[in-house]
């Protein structure tokens, strides 16, 4: 059984998954705003759709991937591990390739 340590202190456990989830707004900003940078308001929607289309398919099959990794591995240690990865390989390439200069007239 795996065990999981948990700060004792109070403020830490009251403050951390704020700090945490205040995280995701500056997702949400970025991600949202970038269609509308790069491509004219003819092209705007259809390429949010493709996208939001990309990632519904991702996260259906993230969970089929968890549920093979549950039964073959029976722990979720390795499963967070992946999750974390593949966010921080996303932020990078998205730091790293990611541009406001209109791309679709």
């Amino acid at each position: 059984m795996m065990q999981v340590m948990v700060p004792g202190d109070i403020c830490t456990l009251s403050v951390l998954p704020y700090h945490l989830s205040s995280w995701l707004c500056t997702q949400a900003g970025g991600f949202g705003s970038n269609h509308q940078d790069i491509a004219s308001a003819r092209y705007a929607p259809l390429l949010f759709g493709i996208t939001s289309f990309c990632a519904s398919m991702a996260g259906s099959v993230g969970v089929l991937l968890v549920g093979y990794m549950l039964d073959i591995f029976q722990s979720w240690n390795l499963a967070f591990v992946v999750i974390a990865a593949v966010n921080l390989g996303a932020a990078v390439l998205f730091q790293l390739m990611s541009s406001s200069e209109l791309q679709f007239e």
